[in-house]
């Protein structure tokens, strides 16, 4: 999931991170060619690859059609390819593809042992722990400039819900203007940001941007339609998923097949669309277009493992109990390709039905680690603290040969959680190996965050705080800081703060200012603030505008908006601000990133793209992203190419 849009429709994840990272609400990489380290920055200033033409020649930093993009350096989580295109890397992705794929993780780093970091894991699923869009709105702090509108809501928080008709009057209008830019990524950006606000006239604009002359706009429109999530749109998203020839006259295509990428987005859109409506008709055209899709298909190239992998996601998510005898057919065929059984196992755990436990223990078995590492994910969801089944998600966690599904298994007992799972997890901490106790720390620190009453919280965070003091790499650090944050261990926020004070590893004190931000620890605020105005710092400034989103600054706003007005600004920078501002601003930015986003002469195409997702973020109707539905316990392990586009949009 890389391309410029492809990270665009996200949102959700995270702030400046994103990232997807967030983290983690949007995992924005930006347009082309090389980002700044950690990838989440636009980077690059190559021109993109023509929209129209397959074999276009794109220019290095471009979207890389043919074999004229070079591969780019950013993105959370690396793409493997441009939209379209087979050339280099496509250049508005990352070079690393999903963790666990061919080169690399998060930001482009190289892989670690195993292929999965304690981080890939975070990146994933953060979003349900960092809740960031929903703590500022619950906090209804009043806005730091309520009379810039004449009308304006003086209730409106800090990154809080902006006003239904701020959102039609003000937002609604400058998306529209920049559907009809001329560059491909500030379409595909505001056709993304029309689906997260969410007003009924608003699926008529995307709709129209289904016929668009780029492939990339053409599949935004689809996904749009999923997450604008309304069941009129189902029809339409069925004929595009099948390929029948109305849904390639939808496109505009005539009598060419429909992408395959652009396939899978309708049918992810279908599954969006079943969540928001509690459920797909079971008897309906919809679920049976999935299951199909879903179904064993005569030939196997790689590309139809996608036309399969996306409806068996959508499966997962869109809440039909009655298609559980399904995925369980396909976890168990061991006939199937292994990444289709594997994301079948996952989607078994988001529907939540108890019956696919038996099958689940069965692949916790399985000669394939994919089918193993997916099982525990499920597991997690399922399974009940006492539950006698534990026991073989703490034989997997402790004996597990394959590294990736051992560490999931080891995630899987937090969200377990209880007195067996407690006690493995307690071992893993004390007795594992210098990899693995990161791992054991932040299934502890979720498990607690997500039952603060438990017993034994505070002796736990003493024993974390211990692993943080001691440990000696920067990497394994940081996992102990997240855990310390999602405890709320208060006595470790002197030692976070220290981390703060002093020069030393970017990506740690990135992970300080998290964790700080999860224990709201109000005194880290000044030097957050530091952090923030930090220059070439790219990563640690995202993360630091998290963190005081989290701490409740409301001065955040206005120090991105003064940094957004100065001048010599790089086009990593203007992405950074003006994602902040998408996530923690308030009515008083919908102005000047409106302006940003439809302005030809002042602002250069990639900016205005940024403001388009920033405008998105500000009218989203969700409190926590739609698409994380897809990132959270996902095998990230098991991403082919189109999911690995799809999660780079989180």
């Amino acid at each position: 999931m890389r391309a410029l849009i492809a990270t665009i429709a996200s949102g959700a994840i995270i702030l400046w991170l994103a990232g997807a990272a967030h983290a983690h609400g949007g995992f924005y990489g930006g347009p082309g060619g090389a980002g700044t380290s950690g990838g989440f920055a636009p980077g690059g200033s190559g021109t993109p690859g023509p929209g129209g033409d397959p074999n276009g020649g794109g220019t290095t930093g471009g979207r890389g059609q043919g074999n004229g993009g070079t591969t780019g350096t950013g993105g959370k989580i690396g793409g493997s390819t441009g939209p379209r295109g087979s050339g280099n890397g496509g250049g508005l992705s990352g070079n690393g593809g999903v963790p666990g794929l061919s080169g690399g993780v998060s930001g482009g780093r190289k892989k670690a042992s195993g292929g999965m970091r304690w981080d890939d894991w975070w990146y994933m699923n953060d979003e349900r722990f960092l809740r960031l869009k929903a703590k500022l709105r619950a906090r209804e702090i009043e806005t730091t400039n309520p009379d810039l509108f004449v009308g304006a809501d003086r209730a409106t928080a800090a990154g809080g819900r902006v006003a239904e008709r701020r959102v039609r009057n003000d937002i609604l209008p400058r998306l529209r203007a920049a559907g009809g830019d001329s560059f491909y990524d500030v379409r595909a950006a505001a056709v993304i940001a029309l689906g997260k606000c969410g007003e009924e006239d608003a699926r008529v604009d995307i709709l129209a941007a289904l016929d668009d002359e780029d492939a990339v706009v053409r599949e935004s429109a689809c996904l749009a339609l999923g997450i604008h999530g309304s069941a009129k749109s189902l029809g339409v998203l069925e004929a595009i998923a099948r390929d029948d020839a109305s849904g390639r006259k939808l496109l505009g295509l005539g009598g060419r097949e429909i992408e395959v990428r652009t396939r899978v987005f309708a049918a992810i859109a279908i599954g969006l669309i079943g969540d928001r409506q509690s459920g797909l008709d079971e008897d309906g055209s919809a679920l049976a277009t999935l299951r199909a899709l879903a179904s064993p298909r005569a030939d196997a190239r790689a590309a139809q493992d996608d036309l399969t992998v996306g409806p068996v996601i959508a499966l997962g998510i869109c809440r039909s109990p009655a298609v559980v005898p399904d995925l369980l057919g396909v976890v168990a065929d061991e006939r199937r390709a292994p990444a289709i059984r594997s994301h079948a196992a996952t989607s078994l755990g988001k529907l939540g039905d108890r019956a696919a436990i038996r099958g689940l223990i069965e692949a916790l078995g399985d000669k394939q680690s994919v089918v193993r590492q997916s099982a525990a994910i499920a597991l997690g969801r399922l399974l009940r603290s006492d539950d006698r089944e534990v026991a073989r998600l703490v034989r997997a966690a402790e004996r597990e040969k394959d590294t990736a599904a051992r560490r999931f298994a080891i995630m899987a007992l937090g969200r377990v959680g209880g007195e067996t799972a407690h006690d493995a997890l307690h071992r893993l901490l004390d007795d594992g190996n210098t990899e693995i106790r990161p791992f054991a720390a932040l299934a502890l620190g979720a498990s607690y965050h997500e039952r603060p009453l438990a017993p034994f919280r505070e002796e736990t965070g003493k024993l974390v705080l211990k692993q943080f003091r001691n440990a000696a790499s920067p990497e394994s650090r940081g996992g102990f800081a997240i855990a310390l944050g999602l405890l709320r261990h208060a006595g470790a926020s002197e030692d976070l703060l220290a981390v703060l004070r002093k020069e030393g590893s970017e990506k740690l004190r990135t992970h300080a200012c998290v964790a700080l931000g999860l224990m709201e620890c109000r005194a880290a605020i000044p030097l957050v603030r530091a952090a923030l105005d930090e220059p070439g710092r790219e990563d640690l400034r995202r993360y630091a505008a998290i963190s005081l989103g989290l701490l409740g600054d409301r001065d955040a706003i206005e120090i991105l908006r003064t940094e957004l007005a100065s001048e010599h600004k790089s086009l990593a920078e203007l992405g950074s601000i003006t994602r902040g501002l998408g996530f923690i601003g308030d009515a008083s930015v919908v102005a000047p990133l409106g302006e940003m986003a439809t302005d030809h002469v002042a602002y250069q195409d990639a900016t205005r793209a940024f403001a388009a997702v920033a405008l998105g973020l500000l009218g989203d109707k969700d409190e926590l992203p739609m698409l994380s539905r897809i990132a959270e316990d996902t095998n990230f392990m098991a991403a082919g190419a189109a999911l690995s586009e799809l999660l780079s949009l989180l």
